[in-house]
């Protein structure tokens, strides 16, 4: 299963985010070993990005791994809104 999270951000934040994005991901991968991803939409909405976190083949109990590394960062001030976590399972393997 993959998890997927979604938020937005000013556009002022980028690097901000970027940084405490990358160094939550690495502590993640070091504790886990899940690998991650970062994305964005390109445009621009009201001075927002749409970011999106990506985590690869998480176990059962990754959400709670993932709070409290959330936790341990300085990465919600940065964001607009709430997080929105979303579970995705694969059916068909890519070729």
């Amino acid at each position: 299963m993959d998890c997927y999270i979604y938020y937005k951000v000013p556009t002022e934040f980028q690097d901000q985010l970027l940084g405490q994005v990358r160094g939550m991901q690495a502590a993640l991968h070091a504790q886990t070993g899940v690998t991650s991803g970062l994305q964005r939409r390109p445009e621009i909405n009201d001075g927002m990005h749409t970011w999106m976190e990506i985590y690869r083949h998480v176990p059962e109990n990754f959400i709670a791994n993932l709070a409290l590394a959330v936790q341990q960062t300085r990465l919600l001030p940065l964001i607009h809104g709430e997080r929105h976590p979303e579970f995705f399972m694969e059916v068909i393997p890519c070729v």
